[in-house]
């Protein structure tokens, strides 16, 4: 049985795949274990008598495989039809695996009208239609080599055709005719010209900014590969100005393959630079982030501190990256939100750069802990006013790290436990957090600048002595 478990979600927190499916998938009149449904509408009497204006589950998963920057991330293709045509697994699992990939959307736009241009000479229009659609997933082998050249090219096209909903699949037939695939190394030329432009043959340049350019390599193909070996400088050392990144050694040891079956790197380059490689002529200061294995690297292979960078020199490149560290935070469901760093972990990062707002927004109302805890970061924290919506919250703790605590705190009647330690930025209290009707426990031990009203003083009397004062403060 298929089942939806989590496509009712709100917008906010649907990864790409539901959105997808939710927009594009008539589930109920598609909810059937024939895998090979579009192939056999003559088995379906009326099946092809009016044609519904979305997808169905098949031919959508059919779509998005065939987008050639879909990751599976560990799911086979295989594994995929199998558990479609056993009728038999969640699909908001399997989505929560499934990255869906930038030209699915257009895909499934592309099949949806696979009749725009048709003449039709049949007196069933609806079933000609049917049947342009069950060649659209027929040929979609083709059109996935035209769209991996495009992806791969398009950089060299002219700027009107570098937007894909702007192109149809003939159009995309017709604009790649010149390209190959085959193509695994850059040419001398290609190479001298990436020194200035930063544009390479197997990556793509995804910012450029003032101070700043962004260059994403993301295709497991040799082509990508020779691009991370010609960022990192072939592993030539920042001694002759060039890195010392696993990725870029041109041998058997590198590592890009590895890197990229788990998600893009970016080497970002400066606009202006003195110094520059002996071999690539790329300014000899760069450096390369990946978000799934939590490397951000200089040129010498050493990990700086992303947030410190971000908010200060590459502070252009802040809004830019937030969209991989969100990605970082799906699957943060479940009860608890714990927090040990605000440096090493993607979800404290997350935090130190954008603030809890944007964090509350991915979480699920089921929270019932949040335990944060700042080591040595200079990181300052507001709890937002929609901390309200996590109704079943029974347990809080800050340490170090918060500045301010809404009066809307006071309407979590499930807490139990609130914690504060050592926020000497926190001055104020909300006085009616005494009246919760299941508080057990108040801790605002270093608090040493805060400020507490008569009123929440004089109702205290229920907890231990001197607790809610704290011996630190």
């Amino acid at each position: 049985m298929i089942t939806m478990a989590t496509m009712t979600k709100s917008e906010k927190t649907l990864t790409r795949f539901e959105f997808l499916f939710n927009k594009y998938v008539n589930l109920e009149k598609w909810m059937s274990s024939e895998l090979e449904l579009h192939t056999n509408y003559q088995s379906f009497p009326g099946a092809y008598e009016t044609i519904a204006p979305k997808v169905n589950v098949a031919d959508f998963f059919s779509i998005i495989l065939f987008d050639p920057t879909t990751r599976l991330n560990g799911i086979s293709e295989a594994y995929v039809y199998l558990m479609l045509k056993s009728n038999a697994f969640d699909l908001s699992k399997m989505g929560g695996k499934i990255k869906v990939g930038e030209y699915s959307e257009w895909l499934i736009k592309q099949f949806l009208n696979a009749d725009s241009n048709q003449v039709y000479v049949s007196p069933s229009p609806a079933r000609e239609t049917l049947l342009l659609r069950v060649r659209f997933i027929e040929d979609l082998y083709k059109v996935k080599e035209n769209l991996t050249k495009f992806h791969r090219f398009k950089n060299r096209l002219t700027k009107d055709n570098r937007d894909i909903n702007k192109l149809m699949v003939g159009d995309l037939e017709f604009l790649m005719l010149d390209y190959s695939l085959e193509k695994t190394k850059a040419s001398a030329e290609e190479k001298d010209a990436a020194k200035s432009s930063y544009s390479y043959p197997g990556s793509e340049i995804v910012f450029k900014g003032l101070d700043w350019t962004v260059v994403k390599i993301s295709e497991l193909t040799e082509l990508a590969k020779d691009a991370a070996c010609f960022f990192g400088g072939y592993d030539l050392k920042p001694i002759q100005g060039e890195t010392s990144w696993c990725t870029s050694s041109p041998g058997t040891y590198n590592r890009y393959d590895y890197h990229a079956e788990k998600g893009p790197l970016y080497v970002v380059l400066p606009n202006k630079c003195d110094t520059f490689g002996k071999k690539t002529g790329l300014p000899s200061v760069r450096y390369q982030f990946h978000f799934q294995t939590n490397q951000f690297m200089d040129q010498h292979d050493k990990g700086i501190i992303l947030t410190d960078y971000l908010n200060g020199p590459m502070l252009e490149l802040k809004d830019f990256f937030k969209p991989e560290f969100a990605a970082g935070l799906t699957g943060n469901g479940g009860e608890e939100l714990l927090i040990d760093d605000f440096e090493y972990g993607q979800v404290g990062k997350y935090i130190s750069l954008y603030g809890l707002n944007d964090l509350f927004e991915t979480l699920p109302d089921t929270l019932t802990k949040i335990h944060v805890k700042n080591n040595n970061s200079k990181v300052s924290v507001e709890l937002p006013p929609s901390i309200t919506r996590f109704k079943k919250l029974t347990s809080i703790y800050f340490k170090n790290c918060l500045t301010n605590i809404p009066e809307e705190i006071c309407s979590l009647d499930n807490l139990v436990f609130i914690a504060l330690e050592n926020n000497t930025n926190l001055t104020n209290l909300p006085e009616k957090i005494i009246d919760l009707p299941k508080l057990l426990f108040l801790n605002l031990k270093g608090c040493s600048n805060l400020s507490l009203s008569d009123y929440f003083k004089s109702h205290s009397v229920q907890f231990a002595p001197d607790l809610w004062k704290g011996k630190a403060m």
